[in-house]
């Protein structure tokens, strides 16, 4: 190993060069010093008035809006009852009884059962309105929020009776509200509407007093339900035109005072927060701070790959069944094969809780589903496998025409 070697220097010969010598190692270190401190001052630049306490105070104020935002947001996945009258039974997730009283709350997986006197009145974190009336099953399939995209995915799935709503002019443009039936799916936004199922004929109606309902038997074809109309959706994938709301579902509307809702904007906390939490969303996430964070690490890519995973089970069970399903139920599965722990968990990676659309004809079939992730991205199930179909519609079309359907793709 060598070793560097001090250098050695000469003793200086006279006073005059001990002086010049004194003077040239000042300079020197003066000038090491003085690259320090332009170091120093490239890595922090700030103001004077910038100190510590200030500093402390600003990452204070900031703690405290994302901790009260983060509280607001976990109101997201909730539903609370704020009327509760009759013979009313609800459940969660589990199949555990819940009391029926005003003032609780529900959450994803929750049932509510009216008896023939019962009515339930729930509303949501932005003032959305869901009434069950008399002798109605619905469940509530999902109540989720996506923080980075601030959007909502809420499903309602009914078994049987009728469902009334009014959506909030806070519920946003991007999200998405849905009440599927065992036969169809009733897709609104901003609106008043009216959803029934009748289990021994499986048609499902829907009704739109204001704004507009998208009604599909299997979420590709639809048929828009206008203001002041309403129409039919039977199980075997059938859509009837819309004619006028008659008499008495117009009178069912003016009989439900808690629709009426007023214009209302978002609270002046909320439109500060939830820009913040969106910026701040991808460490919240790696952090799983929130109810809007699947857990540690849980990014949008870790979502985007459980729903590809979701199906791939899906592919994988319809290509083992002997015959291709006809329909299946979007919010349930239940005409799959699969095990029922394994249908639900493949459900909860959907956005929605629920594939978007089913279709089955010329032996073949096509599936869509949308991930969780930020952008919701689609993904397409046909009898070749799985394919995320994000950059171009192209494959879903071809699908289509494969089962039968004359579609064709728009222009690009």
């Amino acid at each position: 190993m060598l070793l560097r070697r001090k250098r050695q220097t000469r003793a200086p010969a006279s006073d005059r060069e001990a002086l010049e010598q004194a003077f040239a190692d000042l300079a020197q270190e003066q000038e090491a010093q003085a690259r320090k401190a332009a170091r120093r001052r490239r890595r922090v630049t700030l103001p004077a008035w910038l100190d510590r306490r200030v500093l402390c105070g600003l990452l204070a104020v900031l703690t405290i809006l994302v901790a009260d935002g983060v509280r607001r947001q976990n109101g997201e996945f909730f539903a609370e009852i704020i009327d509760c009258v009759g013979d009313v039974t609800l459940t969660d997730g589990d199949g555990d009884s819940i009391a029926a009283k005003t003032g609780g709350r529900l959450t994803s997986g929750a049932v509510v059962q009216t008896g023939s006197a019962g009515r339930v009145v729930l509303e949501l974190a932005d003032g959305t309105r869901l009434v069950v009336v008399a002798g109605s099953r619905i469940d509530l399939t999902a109540l989720d929020y996506n923080r980075g995209g601030d959007f909502r995915d809420h499903t309602f799935a009914l078994h049987g009776g009728r469902v009334m709503a009014a959506v909030s002019d806070r519920f946003g443009a991007q999200s998405d509200l849905a009440v599927a039936t065992p036969g169809a799916v009733a897709a609104v936004r901003g609106t008043t509407f009216l959803a029934e199922y009748d289990p021994s004929s499986r048609l499902t109606r829907a009704a739109s007093m204001d704004g507009s309902v998208d009604l599909s038997a299997n979420g590709f074809m639809t048929r828009t339900v206008s203001a002041g109309t309403m129409a039919y959706a039977a199980a075997d994938g059938g859509l009837s035109e819309p004619w006028h709301l008659p008499e008495d579902i117009q009178g069912a509307f003016r009989g439900e005072g808690e629709l009426a809702l007023p214009p209302s904007e978002d609270p002046l906390m909320r439109r500060i927060e939830y820009p913040l939490l969106r910026i701040l969303d991808p460490v919240l996430s790696i952090l799983g701070i929130g109810r809007s964070s699947w857990g540690v690490l849980a990014g949008n890519a870790a979502r985007r790959s459980a729903a590809t995973q979701a199906a791939q089970d899906i592919w994988q069970d319809l290509e083992t069944q002997q015959a291709i399903p006809p329909r299946v139920t979007l919010s349930t599965l239940e005409e799959l094969s699969l095990p029922e722990s394994k249908r639900k968990a493949v459900i909860n990676q959907l956005a929605g809780n629920r594939l978007q659309g089913y279709i089955a004809g010329n032996n073949s079939y096509a599936v869509l589903l949308r991930a969780k992730d930020r952008n919701r991205t689609p993904i397409l199930i046909t009898p070749a496998g799985v394919q995320d179909i994000s950059r171009s519609d192209a494959p879903l079309y071809e699908a289509l025409r494969q089962c039968g359907v004359q579609v064709t793709a728009p222009e690009p």
